[in-house]
């Protein structure tokens, strides 16, 4: 996995909730520890983006 999909599934996440969709819609990207890694990363960006939310 190199940094620009790290940062691209992270980004992905924080549009995706401020999009209104839910945590439990993170895409699967596959099986793998990698893929674990761009859930993470996705999950990541959709909590940064709650936590700003929540903030305002």
């Amino acid at each position: 996995m190199t940094k620009q999909q790290h940062e691209q599934a992270r980004l992905a996440g924080e549009m995706a909730r401020r999009a209104g969709r839910g945590r439990d819609k993170c895409p699967l990207y596959g099986m793998g520890e990698e893929s674990q890694k761009l859930r993470e990363a996705w999950y990541a960006g959709w909590d940064a983006a709650n936590e700003e939310r929540a903030a305002a």
